[in-house]
C-alpha cells in the first residue's frame, strides 16, 4: 500500500478542507476517511478526482528513486543537526517539497516525515507546518519500526518544548530515551538527543539531569571538533549550575564558552554568553556589572541585527534598573524597547510589549496598570508562559493587597501559587 492516502490528508489539512467539502461527488465522506488512513486501496479515478480537488500533481517515483531520496534525506538530516544553517535548510525543503511524492513503501514514507519535520523545526519557519506534520505523525505512531518511534518522541519532545508544553516534551523525550541503548543509532544522534532532553529538563527546573545529559552531549561535540554545539552545551551547564547556586561553575562554563566564541570570531554567540554573565551578575545583585555586561551584549547585538535578542537585553537592564529604584533609567529603557516593537501580534513580540508596558506603568501607576497586568496575565496563561503568569499574578496581587482590595489580591496570589503547585508537580496540600 502506498502513502497517497496520508498525502491526502496532509494537504486537506494544511488547506483546512473539511472531509466532507473534499468528497463530495466523488466518494462517500466515511469513505475518505478510510483512504486518508490508507484502510483501502481506492480506484485510480477515485484518486485522481482527490488529487485534482487539492490541486496537486503527484509524481510517482521507483523503489530506488524513493530509497535515494529518504537517504539524501537522512543525510541532509545528519548536516542540519551538526551546522544548523537555516537557509540551506529552508532551500532544501522547498526543493524537497517542489514534487508531491506517491511513496510505494511506506517506511520509506514515514522516514520522510520524521526527517522533515526535524529539518522543518531546525528551520524555524512556518509553524503552521510543523502542527501539520505533528498532528499527521501523532495518527501515524502505530505504524513505526523502533527507530522511527525513537525519531517521533525526539520530534515530539521538541515540538512541544517550543511550544512551552515543558511536561509533554519531557514525557516524549524520556519515552525516546528507553529507546537509546536497544536500537543502533549513530554517535551524533545520541548526542542530539543528549542535548535536547537536556534542555528539556532545564525547562522543568530538573537542573541535575541537565547538567548530565548536556554533558554527555558535549563530550562527543568537543572530541569532534563542533565547536558552536559546544558553546551550547556550556551555556545549558552555566545556566543550571547558575540555577542551583553555583554562581562559581556557572561562570567558568560561560567563560569557556566565551572562549571559543572570542577565538572563532562568532559574535552572535558571544552576545548570548555576555547576556547570560550579565544575568549571573544580577542573580548576585550586583547590578552595575549586571548591566555593564548586558550593554556589551546589546552593542554585538545591535551590530549583527540580532532583533529579538536585543529586545530580550534590554527588558534585562530594565529589570537590573527597576531593582534599584531608578526609575528615570526604567522609563528611559523601556521606551527603547517599545520602540523596537515591530510586529505587535507575532508572539515574541507581544509577550515584550507586555512586559515592557507593565515596567512602564509600575514607575508611574495609572487606572492603565491594573487592565494592563490583567491582560498579560491572561496572555501569558493563553500560551503556556507559566513563569511570566505566575509573575504578574503575584505584581497585581500586591497592588490589590496595597488599595486594601483584599479579595482580588487574594484571588491573584492563588494563582500564582497554582502555577507553583503544578511546576513542583504537586496536587494536594498533603504532598508538600
Amino acid at each position: 500500500m502506498s502513502s497517497v492516502g496520508h498525502l491526502i490528508k496532509l494537504e486537506r489539512v494544511a488547506k483546512k478542507i473539511k472531509q466532507t467539502s473534499l468528497a463530495k461527488g466523488i466518494c462517500s465522506p466515511s469513505y475518505l476517511s478510510k483512504i486518508e488512513n490508507n484502510l483501502i486501496v481506492p480506484s485510480d479515478e477515485v484518486i485522481r478526482l482527490i488529487l485534482k480537488r487539492l490541486d496537486i500533481e503527484l509524481k510517482e517515483i521507483p523503489n530506488k528513486e524513493e530509497d535515494q531520496i529518504v537517504l539524501s534525506l537522512s543525510e541532509m538530516y545528519k548536516k542540519s543537526i551538526i551546522k544548523r544553517e537555516r537557509q540551506d535548510i529552508i532551500e532544501y525543503l522547498k526543493s524537497l517539497w517542489s514534487n508531491s511524492i506517491n511513496f510505494m513503501k511506506l517506511s520509506n514514507y514515514y522516514d520522510y516525515l520524521l526527517y522533515s519535520f526535524r529539518l522543518l523545526m531546525i528551520s524555524g519557519k512556518e509553524k503552521r507546518y510543523s502542527d501539520k506534520f505533528y498532528q499527521l505523525l501523532k495518527n501515524l505512531e502505530v505504524h513505526f519500526n523502533e527507530k522511527q518511534t525513537f525519531l517521533y518522541n525526539l520530534n515530539s519532545g521538541l515540538y512541544h518544548h517550543l511550544e512551552n508544553n515543558n511536561e509533554n516534551a519531557l514525557f516524549h523525550l524520556e519515552r525516546s530515551l528507553d529507546f537509546i541503548n536497544k536500537i543502533p543509532l549513530e554517535e551524533f544522534e545520541k548526542a542530539d538527543f543528549h542535548n535536547v532532553i537536556s534542555l528539556s529538563y532545564l525547562k522543568n527546573m530538573d537542573y541535575s539531569n541537565a547538567i548530565l545529559f548536556s554533558s554527555k552531549a558535549l563530550e562527543f561535540y568537543k572530541d569532534n571538533l563542533l565547536f558552536e554545539r559546544s558553546i551550547d552545551c556550556y551555556l545549558t551547564i552555566g545556566i543550571a549550575q547558575k540555577n542551583l547556586i553555583n554562581y562559581k561553575n556557572a561562570e567558568e562554563n560561560y567563560n569557556l564558552a566565551l572562549k571559543l566564541a572570542n577565538d572563532l570570531n562568532l559574535e552572535y554567540y558571544k552576545s548570548i554568553i555576555l547576556h547570560n554573565l550579565g544575568f549571573l551578575y544580577a542573580s548576585q545583585d550586583i547590578h552595575e556589572k549586571a548591566i555593564i555586561y548586558y550593554k556589551k551584549s546589546l552593542e554585538i547585538k545591535d551590530m549583527c541585527g540580532y532583533m529579538e535578542g536585543a529586545i530580550i537585553t534590554i527588558l534585562s537592564i530594565v529589570k537590573e534598573y527597576s531593582k534599584q529604584n531608578n526609575s528615570i533609567q526604567v522609563q528611559q529603557w523601556c521606551k527603547e524597547g517599545l520602540k523596537r516593537i515591530i510586529h505587535s501580534e507575532d508572539q515574541f513580540y507581544k509577550s515584550y510589549h507586555f512586559h515592557f508596558l507593565i515596567y512602564r506603568y509600575l514607575y508611574n501607576i495609572t487606572p492603565e496598570f491594573e487592565s494592563i497586568l490583567k491582560k498579560a496575565i491572561k496572555y501569558f496563561e493563553e500560551i503556556n508562559d507559566d513563569r511570566h503568569t505566575q509573575k504578574y499574578s503575584i505584581l497585581l496581587a500586591d497592588y490589590y493587597f496595597k488599595v486594601n482590595k483584599f479579595k482580588a489580591a487574594g484571588l491573584f496570589y492563588k494563582k500564582s501559587n497554582n502555577v507553583l503547585l503544578r511546576q513542583k508537580k504537586i496536587k494536594s496540600w498533603e504532598d508538600l
